[in-house]
């Protein structure tokens, strides 16, 4: 009986993660980006996508991270009541990648002091709400992350309205964020907390910084194509990569809302299966299967609905980009396993394998076949990036 009721409110809260999860995105896909691509033209808006990128990247790395090590350390300092170190590594954290965000974007993209405050306050309120919401998951409260979400959506609308008037796409995200941090202050005490370094400190550092690494070497790949193509083909090479792959990126509405939930009840469960692995596995292939076989019948016909004035372009595309960002996506349940059953240090071990071999292809093939070369790179990076991490995890299952 207590096995059916896991089984029966895992299920209630993954589903109710991925719809909760999901709106934001869909919000993102069907109305704020192609509104940035009609209203700001092509070249902004593929600019628009890599300044993402990299915030994206900054924000989840600092504030995403250090939630998830909560989540693995939380049983420890609730053992033994102690409450502490968190505030401070976040400050460490969002302040050391505030000053490399500010770098970057004034050498890459030559943003005005305005354009930069509005960039900063976007990248800190990004990060502030990634690690301040996990005090719903430590309590599996994914009813109050459902609600988050809606008001994160509420404020993007908000945000789409006010974006023309004051000349700047940032406003969308500045607007959406600040209302799910009022909601998260108003619902939560986790702001409260001490600014105190316990017996923990060293440890839990530690862990931030190792994972840190891993999350900077792993997951800036899914974020790097940008960046990698504005360096190399530019903003409408971006934009038609993009444009091209946005039918796969649906699949995030899956893969990020079931990885938060199956690390929030991970961190309660003490080792893993052989045969759980390679149940997993066998999900992952019929998932990318069916994602492809749908990008092939229904891509095309997004994509004119969403970009009508990219669609010529996109279409000899759609589908190796369909494939790369589908199996991008969904490597990141094997590192979800790995995170929780492996050390931080061959979790990073792994990622630096996986970014040299991911590096290494996309130079080489983007240069001979373009954006499809490109892609080719991802996908073969990806099956590298599965293998190391299976390997890992069979290596600490049982039978």
């Amino acid at each position: 009986m207590a096995n059916k009721d896991f089984i029966k409110k895992f299920s209630y809260d993954t589903l109710l993660n991925i719809v909760s999860y999901g709106l934001p995105i869909l919000m993102l896909q069907l109305l704020v980006f192609p509104f940035i691509a009609k209203e700001w033209g092509v070249t902004e808006y593929g600019e628009m996508l890599a300044l993402t990128a990299i915030i994206n990247v900054a924000a989840e790395m600092v504030g995403g991270t250090l939630a998830n090590v909560r989540l693995i350390k939380e049983e420890e300092y609730k053992n033994k009541g102690i409450v502490g170190d968190y505030k401070r590594l976040f400050i460490l954290g969002a302040s050391t990648f505030l000053i490399i965000l500010l770098f970057v974007s004034n050498l890459l993209f030559k943003q005005d002091t305005y354009c930069l405050v509005l960039l900063s306050s976007y990248y800190l309120l990004f990060t502030l709400r990634s690690y301040l919401s996990v005090s719903y998951r430590i309590i599996l409260n994914y009813k109050s992350v459902f609600i988050n979400n809606i008001l994160l959506c509420v404020g993007y609308g908000i945000g789409l309205g006010m974006s023309p008037i004051f000349h700047h796409w940032a406003y969308v995200f500045i607007i959406g964020y600040t209302l799910a941090i009022v909601h998260i202050l108003f619902t939560t005490r986790i702001w409260q907390e001490p600014f105190n370094k316990t017996e923990f400190y060293s440890v839990t550092r530690n862990k931030y910084i190792s994972l840190s690494g891993a999350y900077l070497v792993g997951n800036s790949m899914n974020y790097f194509d940008r960046i990698f193509l504005m360096a190399t083909i530019g903003a409408t090479g971006v934009s038609n990569y993009y444009i091209s792959g946005v039918f796969g990126k649906v699949l995030n509405l899956l893969t990020a809302p079931i990885n938060m939930v199956m690390l929030s009840y991970l961190s309660k469960k003490k080792s893993i299966a052989a045969h759980e692995i390679i149940t997993s596995i066998v999900l992952l292939l019929g998932l990318v299967s069916l994602f492809v076989f749908a990008a092939n019948l229904f891509a095309l016909n997004v994509i004119q609905m969403l970009y009508p004035d990219y669609v010529d372009k996109a279409r000899p595309l759609v589908l190796i980009c369909t494939l790369a960002t589908v199996l991008t996506a969904c490597t990141s349940f094997f590192k979800t396993l790995s995170m929780r059953y492996n050390s931080g240090k061959s979790v990073l071990l792994t990622e630096i394998v996986y970014i040299i071999s991911y590096l290494g292809l996309a130079v080489s093939f983007t240069t001979h076949w373009g954006v499809k070369g490109f892609c080719w790179s991802i996908i073969i990076a990806a099956v590298i990036r599965i293998s190391s991490f299976t390997v890992l995890l069979l290596k600490k299952s049982h039978v």
